[in-house]
């Protein structure tokens, strides 16, 4: 998966020489919808899209047959890799090891999802998610044993 999520990195880091907008806010969320919708927690009826807020038609294309060539091969090799869930697949594109020539990252391309957001199987656990958003994981902190709060609910 390593060699696959590194190969797609360097493919649209290409792309990216001549399309800076590859890294525009717009952009990466098209193409993290796209890898979400179809490898991380596949939808039955989702539609690849065409357009990824590029501005060019060729350059569109690029970026569409980049990543259907990687969720196409990701989902074919997964069962293979063991990666079941969702969780696992999440974690293997956002696999912070991967690193292109360039220093590229995952992240440039599709943002980051915090996976504490989300169940083992994908299901939602936090509010409205975004992909490019640093969201701390939402989880309630331990209250220590030894300290009361001073008003209710000091958690939230």
């Amino acid at each position: 998966m390593k060699e696959l999520l590194l190969q797609l990195l360097q493919r649209l880091q290409a792309i990216g020489t001549r399309n800076g907008e590859i890294y525009d806010t717009e952009c990466r969320d098209a193409m993290a919808a796209a890898v979400f919708s179809t490898f991380l927690l596949p939808e039955a009826e989702y539609q690849f899209p065409k357009e990824f807020g590029l501005c060019t038609a060729d350059a569109n294309q690029a970026v569409r047959g980049a990543l259907l060539e990687y969720v196409t091969a990701a989902r074919e090799l997964a069962p293979v890799a063991r990666l079941c869930t969702f969780q696992q697949r999440l974690a293997a594109l956002q696999d912070v090891s991967v690193i292109t020539t360039d220093g590229g990252t995952y992240d440039e391309f599709f943002g980051s999802y915090a996976a504490c957001l989300y169940g083992e199987d994908g299901e939602w656990l936090g509010e409205e998610p975004s992909p490019n958003i640093d969201q701390s994981c939402r989880q309630r902190p331990e209250r220590p044993s030894h300290s009361q709060p001073s008003e209710p609910g000091w958690w939230e």
